[in-house]
């Protein structure tokens, strides 16, 4: 569940999905996307940042890659429930 704190300010099409948090005092506008566990406390309007980093900058870069393992897809016979 993202969560923005009393305090910050949001405006243009920023995103906050995930777990990601908009501490107070940020103010965040443009394009920019907040997402994964990251945090953001700086004023910034473009980028995309999805890990949390405490010597965050707003760089306006694209997200960091993803670093959990891809998996295989369920059939329907492992998802079925039985009883």
């Amino acid at each position: 569940m993202a969560w923005v704190n009393s305090g910050a300010t949001i405006g243009g099409n920023v995103v906050v999905r995930d777990n990601a948090v908009v501490q107070g005092g940020a103010s965040l506008s443009g394009g920019l996307v907040l997402g994964g566990d990251a945090e953001m406390w700086i004023t910034c309007s473009a980028g995309t940042y999805l890990m949390f980093d405490p010597d965050r900058g707003c760089d306006g870069r694209g997200g960091e890659s993803d670093v959990n393992p891809a998996h295989g897809t369920f059939t329907d016979a492992e998802l079925s429930i039985t009883i």
